[in-house]
C-alpha cells in the first residue's frame, strides 16, 4: 500500500524544509498562506482550508521556473495524485504503447498518464506519467521497469520535465507539498489574538 512508504524526508513540528532536490531539479514552496473557511477557527485540517496560495519555484541549472497558485491550487492534491499512479497496475490497466517479439527477443511497454490542473487553464498543471517495459531476453531472462515521469507546465508554456523518476521521488514530493501545507495549517495563527 503506498501509503505506508516513506522516503528518507523527516519533518518535524514547527520546522519548515526549505527546498527538495528530486534528480536535478531544486524544487521549492514560497510565500504559502491559507485562508480557513472560518477565519475565527483554526483549521485542523486541508479540508477547513478554503483557499491556498503558494509559488512553485523549481531550478533547473541556473533557470528557475516559477508555478503561481491563487485560485487554484494543486499541492493539496499531489499526494492523492501520487499515490494513485503508483499503485496503478499499468501492465493490466495501461495503454500497450510498444510489442516486439522477434528471434526470441519480447518487449511490451505500457503506459498510463494523469493530469492535475484547474477546468478553465488558468494557472500552472502538473502531468504525471507512469511507464512500464517488460519481457524477455532471447537468452531466456526477463526485466520488469517501471518509472515516472513529473511534467510541470505554467501558463507561459514554459515546462519542467523530470523523466525516469523512482517511486521514492515522487514520494519525496508528494511528503514536501503535504509538510508544507501541514507547517501552515499548524501554525495559523487567529487574528486579534497577537497573531495572524
Amino acid at each position: 500500500m503506498t501509503a505506508e512508504k516513506k522516503s528518507d524526508l523527516k519533518y518535524e513540528l514547527g520546522k519548515k524544509i526549505m527546498s527538495i532536490k528530486v534528480n536535478n531539479v531544486k524544487i521549492s514552496i514560497k510565500n504559502m498562506s491559507i485562508q480557513p473557511f472560518d477565519e475565527n477557527v483554526k483549521p485542523k485540517s486541508i479540508d477547513d482550508v478554503m483557499h491556498l496560495y503558494y509559488l512553485l519555484k523549481m531550478k533547473v541549472g541556473k533557470k528557475t521556473y516559477k508555478f503561481q497558485a491563487y485560485d487554484f491550487p494543486k499541492l493539496q492534491n499531489v499526494g492523492k495524485y501520487i499515490d494513485y499512479i503508483i499503485d496503478f497496475d499499468v501492465k493490466s490497466m495501461g495503454l500497450k504503447i510498444n510489442d516486439i517479439d522477434k528471434d526470441g527477443y519480447r518487449k511490451s511497454e505500457y503506459y498510463k498518464q494523469m493530469l492535475l490542473e484547474d477546468s478553465f487553464g488558468e494557472e500552472y498543471f502538473i502531468k504525471f506519467e507512469k511507464y512500464c517495459t517488460l519481457g524477455h531476453q532471447s537468452s531466456g531472462e526477463e526485466f520488469n521497469i517501471e518509472w515516472y515521469n513529473m511534467i510541470f507546465v505554467n501558463p507561459n508554456g514554459e515546462c519542467v520535465f523530470m523523466e525516469r523518476l523512482e517511486e521514492s521521488d515522487l514520494i519525496k514530493f508528494k511528503e514536501y507539498a503535504d509538510g508544507m501545507i501541514n507547517y501552515e495549517i499548524e501554525n495559523y495563527e487567529i487574528e486579534g489574538d497577537g497573531q495572524k
